[in-house]
């Protein structure tokens, strides 16, 4: 159904819905749930409607007492479940805020679920959500025709594009809520320079991402001092500490 003007920017399904409580219930059962939102200083999302659905059904409550990040949406056939409006966890406020950024969208061009609607639109069913850097109204990236489709190389320097921004940004601790091929080709990007995995890294890392997986990164930029951490030690003598 890729190709259906039926599924246009396409939503979750009540599946779809089920799999962001099983993530959440998964890492509530780990006590690792809590941490991650109290450790995250940033939650980025793609500007399509099932990734920012993803990330309030993911992060968010419907007796939370934060902002709310998604309003209500009523049921309508092949295209919502009917859901409550649901509010930001009160562990993420404090400062922290949900970005949309058109560099974590799917692979753009061809299919029609891949094509936003107008930020305008998204305004109003995502209040919780800051589309400050989405530079055009309306989507003039997607266009129409499998011949429009984004290569596979100009999607993994879309993804390398986006890890140097993460280098740029203040936060060290960064959500990302994407979708699989955008996923899939980060992952492989993130073995540039040449350096071949291990097995089961390889394993870990280029395998095609499934629906609601969380798969964490410690990525370290070289153009930084290596200071952020509280367990980092530059060694060497005290004196030369102190100098």
């Amino acid at each position: 159904e890729y190709g259906s003007e039926a599924y246009a920017d396409a939503r979750l399904t009540a599946r779809g819905w089920r799999q962001c409580e099983h993530f959440k219930e998964t890492l509530e059962s780990r006590d690792a749930y809590g941490k991650m939102l109290e450790t995250c200083e940033l939650v980025v999302v793609s500007p399509l409607t099932r990734a920012m659905e993803t990330a309030a059904g993911m992060f968010g409550s419907v007796d939370g007492d934060g902002c709310v990040l998604m309003e209500a949406t009523r049921a309508e056939a092949m295209k919502a479940c009917e859901r409550p409006a649901l509010r930001c966890d009160a562990r993420l406020r404090g400062g922290k805020k949900f970005v949309a950024l058109e560099m974590v969208r799917e692979q753009i061009g061809g299919n029609p679920c891949d094509r936003r609607r107008s930020v305008s639109e998204y305004r109003r069913e995502f209040p919780g959500v800051d589309f400050s850097l989405i530079e055009d109204e309306d989507d003039v990236l997607w266009k129409p025709g499998r011949e429009n489709r984004e290569p596979e190389p100009v999607l993994r320097a879309r993804a390398r594009k986006f890890l140097d921004w993460c280098f740029d940004r203040e936060e060290d601790s960064i959500i990302v809520v994407t979708h699989s091929a955008f996923m899939c080709n980060l992952m492989v990007e993130y073995c540039f320079g040449g350096h071949v995995p291990s097995e089961n890294m390889r394993e870990h890392m280029h395998a095609w991402p499934q629906n609601c997986e969380c798969r964490p990164l410690v990525v370290v930029d070289t153009r930084r001092k290596l200071t952020t951490s509280p367990f980092y030690h530059a060694g060497g003598d005290p004196e030369d500490a102190e100098e």
